[in-house]
């Protein structure tokens, strides 16, 4: 973190929890001028400490009811398998998110789906067959108990 003031992230945080807050309301939020609100947000999106804005979407409503958290074990973590998994992840629209972790699995995987058997047979014949899978365990959710993408200026600062 270069070199980012109060203002810099009190504008990440505000725009984290609005990203259509429009200019002059964020310039009066932060006591300063559209021009110099605007100059900071354009560095802060040059410098990609802001990657870009998006509409958050109801899933429920479009009866994307399933959501599963599955861990990935690979067969070989040498040569290609790796990669060629990687790749299969990220070409795969229910896949929303993935990480390489650490501990008894490989991969954590957050998939989105309409129904379990729509869930069930992506498992059976499109996760297991992407490359290097030696085994998989899903984890359905039950219900969200909390989902937040805003790094708070606190946080940032390491004050959390």
């Amino acid at each position: 973190m270069k070199h980012l003031d109060d203002l810099d992230l009190t504008i990440l945080e505000l725009l984290q929890r609005d990203g259509r807050l429009s200019k002059s309301r964020l310039a009066e939020a932060l006591g300063i001028s559209e021009a110099a609100c605007w100059r900071r947000v354009k560095r802060l999106e040059d410098e990609q400490y802001i990657l870009g804005y998006q509409a958050i979407v109801n899933r429920a409503k479009l009866d994307l009811d399933v959501v599963a958290f599955v861990q990935v074990r690979l067969a070989n973590h040498k040569g290609s398998e790796p990669k060629d998994f990687e790749r299969a992840v990220v070409d795969e629209p229910r896949i929303m998110g993935a990480h390489n972790i650490t501990g008894a699995t490989d991969y954590l995987l957050h998939v989105v789906d309409r129904s379990l058997s729509s869930y069930g047979s992506f498992v059976s014949e499109r996760l297991r067959q992407f490359p290097g899978v030696r085994s998989m365990n899903s984890f359905l959710m039950l219900r969200r108990i909390k989902y937040s993408r805003v790094l708070t200026k606190a946080m940032i600062r390491g004050e959390e």
